[in-house]
């Protein structure tokens, strides 16, 4: 959990996709390979929705910011 809480911070801060895709990778990889401990893979799991959705929301997140400047910088 305090993986993926800073995990969205860096990826936030410095607008890393890249980052936040190889995050969502490792928990998937985790949850994988210790689907015999279902506590463990099950948070794994949990957090490669979690990061998934965090990556989404920055996408459209940047996407609205991007469209703003672009209006700005279109009626100055």
């Amino acid at each position: 959990v305090a993986a993926g809480a800073i995990a969205s911070v860096v990826s936030f801060t410095r607008g890393d996709v890249a980052y936040l895709l190889v995050i969502v990778w490792a928990f998937a990889g985790i949850g994988v390979k210790q689907a015999g401990t279902p506590l463990v893979a099950n948070v794994a799991w949990g957090m490669t929705v979690l990061m998934a959705a965090v990556l989404i929301a920055g996408a459209l997140f940047q996407r609205r910011r991007a469209s703003r400047s672009i209006s700005r910088s279109a009626s100055s």
